[in-house]
């Protein structure tokens, strides 16, 4: 135990240092947003990847690679394809659009581009936007207090709490460019700790002869998907990147466009590792358990404790908090510009800073009330709030970058409230596509966008 407490105290620390010394460099500034436009490209590939990857690569998709086999690799080919789509069609697009038009967030960038004069569509967007992105950080929270809770025997609720108070005192401190630093710090430190668990347990299991290919083959399950099925799972997830705020205030900070194939190359490759040796663990632990772990959560967890020694878990543990944090302070960040920038109108006065640690402290606070309070698992609220996002805003970037001149307030408005609300409502009134709301939230949202966007 006392291990344990020394790698969390060390991971820890470098965090709080890196929060401390840009709380001093941004003393001067007040961008908070997007608008630093400094960001070098690899910081903005790991950041943005990190961003993307939460605890739901430790936890969701080993878990889903073991209890239901091979036909989980459709959600693989739909991140991969989705995010190298995202950054080949969308992300310099993004940056350049965003720096003509001096957008300083990405609702700013949408509302100002379907000429929203009254500032309907900017409210209504960002009240979207906070309200999923509420869901998404609970689950952050809870996933916390469920790691604190395995390692130290911490109570769930104590965790969460002290999971909220800890987030919001170092994005309040740093600011948006110290979140991107800490983010690919996060993202290079839990990729290599992801990657280091398949390797023990492979390396263990074939000391004990327990590892072959036959036995390997004959452990994997190719779960029966049709092609339909597999392709619908590839695209709930893959679209989800055109839409998710979190990842796209990446691109828009990066100092150069022209620096955006290296930040592609560099993200992409990122992910593919993580995403391989989640899915590795899972394939392995199918070999390694003679008894089904309880859970996805408990899978994971135990792979760690039971192979590596206490120094070395501690240190992989910190990895899940990193996967988890990096998620969360970036989606705290946006919240926050939102709020100070889209509601309050506070950007550039002397009040911005104040404005948004407020709002960090208000949005980490009613998230960790829907943590301490909701009885969902952690998958059902990724997928809720991961199609509630990619569908209100997914349509609307498309729309921007590729049709700005048709787009109008109304079809604008009209594509956020069809596409988000169908996302919300499809898992109870779509049996037979329950499981991806996005497909059909997506294509509602643009259609309608599209259409009710024709100017006389």
């Amino acid at each position: 135990m006392f291990a344990f407490f020394i790698s969390f105290a060390l991971y820890l620390s470098i965090l709080i240092s890196v929060g401390i010394y840009g709380y001093q460099k941004n003393k001067r500034h007040t961008q908070n947003g997007a608008n630093t436009r400094t960001i070098n490209y690899w910081v903005t590939a790991l950041s943005a990847h990190a961003a993307d990857m939460s605890i739901w690569l430790f936890f969701g998709l080993p878990g889903a690679i073991y209890f239901n086999g091979l036909s989980e690799c459709w959600t693989v080919i739909g991140l991969i394809g989705g995010m190298w789509a995202t950054w080949h069609f969308v992300a310099p697009q993004l940056r350049t659009a965003t720096e003509i038009t001096r957008s300083t967030t990405l609702t700013h960038f949408l509302c100002s581009t379907a000429g929203d004069t009254k500032g309907y569509l900017t409210l209504v967007s960002s009240c979207l936007l906070l309200f999923f992105f509420l869901f998404y950080i609970a689950v952050g929270f809870s996933g916390i207090g469920t790691i604190l809770m395995f390692t130290f025997g911490i109570p769930h609720w104590l965790g969460i709490i002290a999971s909220a108070l800890f987030v919001t005192g170092y994005v309040s401190l740093g600011g948006y460019a110290t979140v991107a630093f800490i983010d690919a710090f996060q993202g290079f430190f839990l990729s290599c700790m992801i990657v280091l668990i398949p390797l023990i347990t492979a390396w263990k299991l074939a000391a004990s002869g327990a590892l072959s290919l036959s036995t390997l083959t004959t452990s994997s399950s190719f779960q029966s998907v049709t092609l339909t099925a597999g392709l619908a799972t590839a695209l709930n997830w893959g679209l989800g990147y055109i839409g998710m705020p979190s990842i796209l205030t990446k691109f828009m900070s990066i100092d150069s466009v022209k620096n955006m194939k290296k930040a592609q190359y560099v993200g992409l490759s990122f992910q593919a590792i993580a995403l391989t040796a989640a899915m590795a663990a899972g394939l392995l632990a199918r070999l390694y358990f003679t008894t089904a772990p309880a859970s996805s959560q408990q899978l994971f967890l135990r792979l760690i404790i039971e192979q590596c020694i206490p120094l070395i878990a501690g240190f992989v543990l910190c990895a899940l908090l990193a996967a988890t944090i990096s998620t969360l302070d970036s989606q705290l960040i946006v919240c926050a510009s939102v709020i100070s920038h889209d509601i309050c109108k506070s950007a550039g006065t002397h009040y911005e800073k104040i404005v948004t640690r407020l709002g960090i402290v208000v949005i980490t606070s009613i998230a960790a009330s829907i943590a301490l309070l909701s009885t969902s698992t952690l998958h059902e609220i990724v997928r809720y709030a991961w199609s509630g996002l990619g569908c209100t805003f997914g349509p609307l970037v498309l729309m921007s970058l590729y049709a700005p001149q048709r787009l109008t307030t109304i079809g604008a408005l009209a594509g956020i409230l069809l596409g988000g609300g169908s996302a919300a409502l499809w898992p109870y009134y779509g049996p037979f596509l329950a499981s991806t709301p996005l497909v059909p939230g997506f294509s509602i949202g643009l259609i309608s966008m599209y259409v009710l966007s024709q100017k006389s």
